[in-house]
């Protein structure tokens, strides 16, 4: 072995000794971090572990997780727990297709509730063991879910403080005879119903402000629309045009979002500001022409939302559709198919404000355009006085950005641009 092969060994043991000690030192620095933190733990922990039971159920009024998290802490916090009914509205997860055991969870929770409204966020399965667990808690019931996977008759009791409703019905085409009724609900506004037809369930139809309906024919849904005349918020997932539409008046409608062109043929909406609209076919523009010439309403904020794929909207039927409304302030779009070349276009109407030109948010959601496009469009429409676009997001179908063009973007937010990009380069 050679006097050069003695040196490089011993210069190798030398830089392994080194790493060595500044492993051992970032260690005992880590040590010290450590023994730190469990000080600081422990002047947290400590005085709470010591407070007195008054004290602790005062400081659980503000808790809104789950109960269980902080009633099997320990003992104390256990009997704590229990003398504070705020806490136990906040009903558990269905744990699965046992009722009888969901049931008596539900009813040891529920003993606990005291007098307080009941707030319901989970969908419950509408059994008999669930149904008579919550039956004399139905006077304070906010809000309610339920599930109903058998054919059932339910006449559901009194129900003075609900306000929010969602009924499922799963397995649409095997069903049995099924009939829903909630004869007295003075404050219920808001109904969402799944797979469930007009004919099964009986609602205090008139009064009710916001409606979502999915899984229904168009025939079906109209049936419940027409017994709505109040509506504010309205959300139709029909499944097909099943016969000629005829037209109803929704005078108060604000919001309208829908799966299917078609149902644009059935409301006159004259107050109507927000419109949401799937495309899927070249017909779409004389007909949301039809419904604005009809309804003569302003929309503020339209959402024009397509899939990918060989059905989908196009960005030119999309771009006709968006001169329909020159007043338009905020405008989304979603899942557009277009070449490069058409995104060009449609940018450089944007950019010069010929169109949309009262816009001023801006989102474009799973669509592949090219980020030298987006930061050309804004940095030209920031030129405008009028017409600015002050909150700008875009997330892509997939990433795809050019890094060249994030300075350019940066610069317009420091002039007071809200970008958002949706793979993080600006956060």
């Amino acid at each position: 072995m050679s006097f050069s092969d003695h040196a490089q060994i011993r210069a190798h043991l030398a830089a392994i000794q080194a790493n060595i000690c500044a492993l051992e030192s970032r260690l005992a620095a880590l040590h010290a971090e450590e023994r730190t933190a469990r000080v600081t733990l422990d002047s947290i922990v400590y005085p709470v572990d010591t407070l007195p039971t008054d004290v602790l159920i005062e400081i659980f009024q503000h808790y809104t997780g789950d109960p269980m998290l902080i009633a099997t802490v320990c003992r104390q916090w256990w009997d704590a727990a229990l003398c504070c009914p705020r806490l136990w509205p906040a009903l558990p997860d269905n744990p699965g297709s046992n009722s009888q055991a969901f049931a008596h969870l539900l009813r040891a929770r529920l003993a606990r509730v005291g007098f307080r409204p009941l707030r319901i966020d989970t969908m419950l399965p509408a059994s008999v063991e669930i149904l008579s667990v919550f039956a004399p808690y139905f006077p304070q019931l906010l809000t309610l879910k339920l599930s109903v996977s058998t054919p059932n008759h339910i006449a559901f009791p009194e129900a003075p403080l609900l306000k929010e409703l969602a009924i499922t019905r799963p397995g649409f085409h095997t069903r049995g005879e099924m009939q829903i009724a909630f004869p007295s609900a003075p404050q219920l506004m808001d109904v969402c119903l799944s797979e469930v037809k007009s004919s099964e369930i009986s609602l205090p139809w008139s009064q009710l402000t916001a409606l979502r309906l999915s899984g229904n024919s168009l025939a079906d849904g109209l049936c419940m629309i027409q017994l709505t005349p109040n509506l504010v918020t309205l959300d139709i997932s029909a499944r097909v045009i099943d016969h000629p539409p005829t037209i109803i008046e929704l005078p108060h409608l604000r919001s309208l979002s829908m799966q299917c062109i078609d149902v644009l043929d059935v409301p006159k909406s004259p107050a109507l500001e927000n419109l949401s609209i799937r495309l899927f076919t070249q017909r779409a523009e004389p007909v949301l022409r039809n419904f604005a010439a009809r309804s003569g309403c302003v929309i503020q904020k339209l959402h024009l939302r397509s899939q990918l794929g060989n059905n989908a909207g196009t960005l030119r039927e999309a771009e006709a559709c968006t001169r329909i409304f020159p007043t338009l302030c905020d405008f989304t779009l979603s899942g557009i198919p277009a070449y490069p070349i058409e995104w060009v276009y449609f940018l450089r109407d944007i950019a010069s404000r010929s169109l949309l030109p009262a816009v001023h948010s801006l989102t474009f959601t799973d669509c592949a355009i090219p980020i030298v496009f987006i930061s050309n469009m804004l940095a030209k429409r920031a030129q405008w006085e009028e017409g600015k676009v002050t909150s700008f997001r875009y997330i892509p179908a997939e990433s795809h950005a050019a890094q060249r063009s994030i300075a350019t973007l940066e610069e317009l937010r420091l002039k007071g641009v809200a970008i958002d990009i949706g793979w993080g380069e600006l956060d």
